[in-house]
């Protein structure tokens, strides 16, 4: 069964309940009265201009003295050995695309070019006279090749011929050995025939080959100048 507090109890149980509400109100009270002071601004309004701000670039220029230093510099070889006759550019002048920056003496390098392309056109005019020679050459050949050939045929029939004859008795043996001695001697100079016409082919070959090389290394030759 509960039992009433006595009224010292009930008063201590009230006070507890009391003090932090009192302290709470208290430390409002300090904010409130502190506080307008602390968010008072330290400059007064009179002090503070405004003005409408516009966006934009800003333009600002600076005096200076001093060299002004490229970033990085780059080293340009000539790709011909010549003389400098004026420079034109100086270091740190503005360029533009396919400007001049020296004037060199090119007439060493001229002349060199132009005994390349002497050189490059005899060549050619040797190769052109080569393939005329082989030409001549080869219509001379084929030519007695031709007449070699219609003589030993000429040859081989009277051959035949004689040797009919001679089974039958009209013909002496003498003259059968005579005609094997020349259709051998023609058979022979035929084959001599052909072998030049085969060695003229290989030769001028050969020689168009070479032209063909050192008119290749003058071309580069002519490129590099």
């Amino acid at each position: 069964m509960d039992r009433e507090l006595d009224r010292n109890e009930r008063r201590r149980i009230r006070t507890r309940r009391l003090v932090p509400i009192g302290l709470t109100l208290a430390v409002v009270a300090l904010a409130v009265r502190w506080g307008g002071a602390w968010l008072n601004p330290s400059l007064s309004r009179s002090r503070i201009q405004t003005a409408r701000v516009e966006s934009g670039s800003i333009e600002a220029g600076i005096t200076a003295s001093g060299i002004v230093v490229p970033e990085m510099d780059q080293v340009f070889s000539s790709p011909i050995d010549a003389r400098v006759v004026r420079v034109m550019k100086r270091a740190g002048d503005v360029l533009m695309p396919g400007e001049p920056i020296l004037e060199l003496d090119v007439r060493e390098s001229r002349l060199s070019l132009d005994r390349v392309q002497q050189n490059l056109a005899l060549k050619r005019n040797q190769q052109a006279k080569a393939k005329i020679d082989l030409q001549h050459t080869l219509i001379d050949l084929r030519s007695r090749c031709e007449v070699k050939e219609l003589e030993l045929q000429s040859i081989q029939h009277r051959l035949a011929q004689n040797q009919a004859l001679f089974q039958l008795g009209v013909v002496a043996g003498e003259e059968i050995r005579r005609l094997e001695t020349a259709a051998a001697t023609a058979r022979l100079e035929l084959e001599q025939l052909l072998e030049s016409k085969r060695n003229a082919e290989t030769s001028a070959k050969t020689e168009d080959q070479g032209l063909a090389i050192e008119m290749a290394m003058l071309e580069k030759e002519r490129t590099a100048t």
